[in-house]
């Protein structure tokens, strides 16, 4: 359906597109983060391949889905409409809903580096509403946070809804399970095998971020923001957050 609308060429550009911005070597930043994974691990309640995975289940069916993944739904709809006021808001929102310092500031950064590599390539769709909306923010010292730039280039770049927020799910998890192969260590088969079967929970959440309220933005899970608290004072650390 989504080829006959936009056409062979411009579904095979935006599927290279989100390919790129997801890459490991795409340069924003985002093996830096283990988003609280590494506290865990260092107090010895996450220690195989079943403890990662149920982590990770957790993680991406909790904070990640109410916050991170809500956010990209919103600022993809939002860009589809045009409209700057609703983009800038949910960044207001955010900025208060991520109230654990290292999630906020790793949003931050992630953010901030995907805007300034997409200035710095020759991008062929029109994203003169994502100028607008950075120059923006930026006058209202309000951060253009990573999950709201994503959604909104992605929505610029035709890419369908339910494939950028599933490839934004997969990435996430990606991250996840390869900081867990350095830092349990497991093996990097583990890795994959994780990655391989949790395809059934990335379109689930998926499917149920689409029927969520805006009231729904923000809802917390304290286990996975004390863990980033514990991780401030960790004595040493491989990951910012």
């Amino acid at each position: 359906m989504i080829i006959k609308e936009i056409g062979i060429k411009n579904f095979i550009d935006s599927t290279l597109f989100i390919q790129q911005i997801n890459d490991s070597q795409f340069p924003i930043g985002g093996y830096s983060h283990s988003y609280g994974l590494e506290t865990y691990i260092q107090e010895e309640f996450i220690k195989n391949e079943d403890d990662t995975k149920k982590y990770l289940v957790n993680y991406l069916s909790s904070s990640f889905l109410y916050t991170d993944l809500f956010s990209v739904c919103l600022a993809y709809n939002a860009t589809k409409k045009l409209n700057e006021d609703e983009i800038i808001n949910l960044c207001t929102i955010l900025r208060a809903a991520k109230n654990q310092k290292e999630l906020r500031e790793a949003s931050e950064k992630l953010g901030s580096r995907l805007v300034k590599t997409l200035f710095e390539m020759s991008l062929t769709f029109d994203f003169d509403f994502f100028k607008r909306v950075n120059l923006n923010l930026e006058k209202k010292n309000i951060p253009f946070y990573h999950s709201v730039a994503y959604g909104a280039i992605c929505a610029l770049a035709k890419v369908d809804l339910d494939y950028t927020l599933s490839s934004f799910s997969f990435a996430t998890a990606s991250t996840i399970s390869i900081n867990a192969v350095k830092t349990i260590p497991i093996s990097q088969m583990a890795g994959q095998r994780i990655l391989f079967n949790i395809k059934d929970l990335i379109q689930n959440i998926v499917k149920r971020v689409k029927e969520l309220d805006e009231e729904d933005l923000g809802i917390s899970f304290p286990g996975i923001e004390i863990s980033s608290m514990r991780h401030e004072h960790l004595y040493s650390r491989l990951y910012m957050s």
